[in-house]
This record gives C-alpha cells, structure tokens and sequence, in this order.
C-alpha cells in the first residue's frame, strides 16, 4: 500500500495514479480522515471475496452433519476476537454467533457493514450486563407493579 500527502497528489497526480493501477493509495490529510484510492477491480474482487466469505459461513451451520459442534468451534474463534464473549451464557454465546454470521453475510451482499456493528455493540452490551453480576440480577428481577391506570385516548 502506496500512501502520500493529498497535497503531494494534488501537485503531482500522475505518479500516484500510476501507482494505484497496481496498488492501493492512501492520501494522508491534516486533520481529516484520509482518503483511500483503489482501481475498481480491485475494489470488486474485495467485496466479492468479503460477500463469498460471508455466503460460506453463513451457510456452514446448515450443511454440516454436526451443527452443535460446528457452531461450538465458530463461537471459539468468535471469542479469540471478542474476549467479552465469555461473559456470555453458553446459549447466547451460540445465539451472537449465529446472528453474526448472518449479519455478515447480509452485509458482504451489499458492501455495508454498519449492522454488522451495531450486531457486535448490542452483544458487547449484553455481555458487559452479564459481567456484572448485580447489575444482572437487578435486571432480572420482576417489576414492582405501579399504581398504573388507563390514560384515555387524545
């Protein structure tokens, strides 16, 4: 990977565009985000690949004779990237991991991963609940029944 200034680029277009025909280049700005140039194919083949690879996991629950097994040894790998998976009771552990592949699978087909995030942070948050043993029996114990009543309608 090919990275330079974007004023630099921007003086000099043609050897950095050269460059990008056979790697990516990353244009570094001053307080900004930087700016990531890829040719197209490059860009495609990448998506395609993340899009396989989500089809692939996705569908590895369903055709594998040993589902319990198969989904125990994704959920092991899962851990290794998120430690807080542990927290976890073993039936959610499962449940993340199915819904993870399922969402990355959705995600690849459309080159988004935005839920796939959302997916990994209300997991995390699930987690960290169930790491803190007080705050989890608080949240499970029954609701105090309010002197509620009907509100009538506007």
């Amino acid at each position: 990977m090919y990275s330079t200034t974007i004023t630099d680029f921007l003086r000099k277009p043609k050897p950095v565009l050269k460059k990008v025909s056979s790697e990516d280049v990353v244009l570094r700005r001053r307080g900004k985000d930087s700016v990531f140039l890829t040719a197209p194919e490059r860009a495609s083949n990448a998506s395609g690949s993340a899009d396989l690879a989500g089809y692939l996991l996705a569908n590895l629950l369903e055709v594998a004779g040993e589902r319990q097994t198969m989904a125990h040894h994704l959920a092991k790998l899962l851990e290794k990237r998120f430690p807080w998976m542990k927290f976890l009771p073993a039936t959610a552990r499962e449940e993340f991991t199915r819904e993870f592949i399922e969402t990355l699978h959705a995600c690849a087909s459309i080159g988004k991963t935005a839920r796939l995030e959302e997916v990994v942070c209300s997991w995390r948050s699930t987690a960290l609940i169930h790491a803190d043993p007080k705050l989890a029996a608080e949240l499970k114990r029954p609701l105090v029944k309010s002197e509620a009543r009907r509100i009538s309608r506007p």
